[in-house]
């Protein structure tokens, strides 16, 4: 889990010009994982798997609650989360006189919140000139999935030889 925050909570002001939050948050995953499976006779097996989980919270917030802040200037509250996963999954799996199978699993979980707010309570205010509230979740993705397979079965009874590749 990370949490960014840039806020002012519960303060007063009075014609203290222009007001700039910015909150930014970075992630960058990189995965590599390779399976291999090999058998001379008999069947060759390679399981692999990736996972990844991206929870990030990221918030720029002006809360006066019950206090005034009067005769601002622009106010400015800016969240940016940009997050960068890149994951490599693969399986090799080898037979002489056999099978030869691969799984290979590339699980990812995000739960990213970005949040630009301008709050009050009640008997509070917020007075500005202008409001530029800006909000940005920014993911990049890349996924390169690998399965290769060879496998060659001969039969004493029926000679015949088979070659896959995939």
């Amino acid at each position: 889990d990370n949490t960014v925050g840039s806020y002012i909570d519960n303060t007063s002001s009075e014609n203290s010009g222009d007001v700039t939050l910015k909150a930014n948050s970075e992630r960058r995953l990189d995965n590599v994982n390779i399976g291999i499976g090999a058998a001379a006779i008999g069947a060759s097996v390679a399981v692999n798997a990736i996972s990844s989980v991206i929870d990030t919270t990221t918030l720029s917030y002006i809360d006066a609650k019950s206090k005034t802040m009067d005769n601002l200037g622009a106010l400015n509250i800016i969240s940016r989360d940009d997050s960068q996963i890149d994951n490599t999954l693969g399986t090799i799996q080898l037979a002489g006189l056999g099978a030869a199978a691969g799984v290979g699993l590339d699980m990812t979980w995000l739960n990213n919140t970005v949040k630009s707010e301008i709050l009050s309570a009640a008997d509070g205010q917020i007075n500005a000139k202008s409001a530029d509230l800006t909000s940005n979740n920014i993911l990049e993705y890349d996924k390169v999935n690998l399965l290769c397979r060879y496998s060659c079965s001969r039969s004493l009874l029926i000679p015949v030889n088979t070659c896959e590749y995939v």
